[in-house]
């Protein structure tokens, strides 16, 4: 299993986050705020981002689930009470 720890480079100080099977190369990414650094993380580990989990519905923490999926077809994941503040949650 892989954990990598991804700061967004903010004032906020945020970090988001890949874990993936080693064995399958799936990933999840948890809270992409910045879907490029989330995006070319994944590509340098040779990972396919398969879900996002976003663990509520600030927008520090949502802002990169839309080019994310798009890159890659990713379900969205989150509690179902965050969820139809974040839209697009499968």
């Amino acid at each position: 299993m892989l954990v990598q720890r991804i700061w967004a480079a903010n004032d906020l100080r945020n970090f988001q986050y890949l874990i993936a099977c080693s064995q399958s190369g799936e990933a999840l990414a948890v809270d992409p705020l910045d879907a490029r650094q989330v995006l070319a993380a994944a590509r340098e580990h040779g990972l396919t981002i398969t879900q996002i989990l976003n663990t509520h519905e600030h927008r520090d923490h949502t802002a990169g689930n839309e080019q994310v999926v798009q890159a890659t077809g990713a379900k969205v994941l989150a509690h179902a009470g965050a969820a139809r503040r974040i839209g697009a949650v499968d």
